[in-house]
């Protein structure tokens, strides 16, 4: 994988499950945060900033924080 532990990067909330948020990066990685530093909570499909702590190799994922809210996700 391209990443890089400490490096920021941005991505989609794909799920939420129990307080675990799975999200796809925008450079087509899939990544889960256990925890998340913002004042509101992120829900699916929101646009979030996301800072790498460790790589997964074996299951191809990163594992990380969830930085800030870029976008949220426009509901009709």
């Amino acid at each position: 994988m391209q990443l890089r532990r400490q490096g920021k990067y941005v991505g989609t909330v794909t799920d939420v499950y129990r307080g675990t948020y799975f999200l796809c990066l925008d450079c087509k990685v899939n990544a889960v945060a256990h925890s998340c530093n913002t004042a509101s909570l992120p829900g699916q499909g929101d646009e979030v900033g996301f800072l790498v702590t460790r790589v997964n190799e074996e299951r191809e994922v990163a594992e990380g924080i969830i930085t800030r809210i870029i976008k949220r996700r426009s509901s009709i």
